[in-house]
């Protein structure tokens, strides 16, 4: 991250994005983009718990941990929990 944000010299210069502090460097790298947000995988699974079974669901959420490697899956697995249990 040192190498990618001009005029960052040391580690606590990356905690600080527009002058407001971030809680971790993986909060810090999402902020500028150099990580995707787990965004596009809670829309998928909302949108297939319209009209999915149970089975599909729990399937399709295994598939997304393996392939899809979410920022935070325990915070993933919290928002899902009931509707996939």
């Amino acid at each position: 991250m040192l190498n990618r944000i001009k005029g960052a010299t040391l580690f606590i210069d990356l905690k600080f994005v527009n002058g407001k502090e971030a809680s971790s460097f993986q909060e810090f790298a999402l902020l500028h983009g150099l990580l995707q947000s787990d965004d596009y995988i809670e829309q998928c699974l909302e949108e297939v718990l319209i009209y999915q079974t149970l089975y599909t669901l729990r399937l399709l959420f295994a598939t997304l941990l393996a392939y899809c490697n979410p920022n935070n899956p325990l915070l993933l697995w919290q928002r899902f929990e009931h509707d996939i249990s």
